[in-house]
């Protein structure tokens, strides 16, 4: 069985379910705790077709969220590492003309790989500067962090290098608001 994602993120498990088993005549077949997240999975099936429950199955630290710390982009990281395991790699339809479900685990995989390349990255850089604001490292460290990070794919996983930032006309000063 491939991968396909048909999921809804919904606000409350519970009262979803009811509604698909009791309105709609779904059973539930699997469910599934997130330990990284507190999240759920469920799967709910009937004859005419399945459908994916998810609550919170997203880390806590969002790549969104301003004030980060090491410690929940380190959850994050093994989150993002577990849908990576959990996500499969073959594709159960065999079309090869508009093949969505081929579609869907292609973005997938690129979406989860790029979590993973910016949360590597965030715990990496050990110190607060611009929209990355780390309470664990509050100030701005240039004798250590002014330089850029690139990110190389290897097959354990992102590995990082840094290249020193070339300074021409100005010298930069940390932002006061």
């Amino acid at each position: 069985m491939g991968f396909r994602y048909t999921g809804i993120r919904v606000r409350d498990m519970d009262r979803s379910i009811d509604f698909y088993t009791r309105l709609l005549g779904m059973r539930v077949t699997f469910r599934f705790k997130i330990k990284e997240t507190g999240g759920r999975i469920a799967v709910l099936k009937s004859p005419r077709g399945s459908q994916r429950l998810e609550l919170n199955w997203y880390p806590p630290v969002g790549l969104h969220r301003r004030f980060r710390h090491g410690d929940e982009l380190a959850n994050a990281l093994g989150a993002v590492r577990a849908l990576k395991a959990e996500a499969y790699r073959n594709v159960a339809d065999t079309e090869k003309a508009y093949n969505t479900n081929l579609l869907h685990v292609l973005e997938l995989d690129s979406l989860l790989n790029a979590a993973e390349l910016v949360l590597v990255g965030a715990l990496a850089r050990q110190e607060s500067r611009g929209a990355h604001t780390r309470l664990d490292f509050p100030k701005r460290d240039d004798v250590n962090w002014l330089k850029h990070t690139i990110a190389h794919r290897t097959a354990d996983g992102p590995r990082l290098s840094f290249v020193p930032v070339t300074i021409t006309k100005h010298q930069p000063v940390e932002r006061k608001y």
